[in-house]
């Protein structure tokens, strides 16, 4: 086994996500595309950098909507725990 395999295994991340975790990560990416996709003030770019440009908008959508998404399926959670409490608490009452 190549030293890059065995080191990518031993650091990657065991366990998955929580929702509030994925939403950090996903802002902390957006804000590192977002000086690449709104460019720097005056400065021309060549056809390298235009496609980088591209790439970084696309990487951005696709990261906007991913946000979104978790941000409707955290308030869906924060709802459906409320509801169930609610109904155990007229059970018990």
């Amino acid at each position: 086994m190549s030293e890059y395999n065995s080191s990518w295994k031993r650091n990657r991340s065991r366990k998955s996500w929580d929702i509030k975790t994925l939403k950090l990560r996903i802002q902390d990416a957006l804000k590192s595309i977002e000086p690449v996709f709104l460019g720097e003030a005056g400065k021309d770019y060549d056809k390298e950098e235009m496609q980088m440009k591209l790439k970084a908008a696309h990487a951005y959508s696709q990261l906007a909507g991913k946000h979104r998404k978790l941000t409707e399926i955290e308030d869906l959670e924060e709802r459906i725990t409320a509801l169930e409490e609610q109904n155990n608490l007229k059970k018990v009452g």
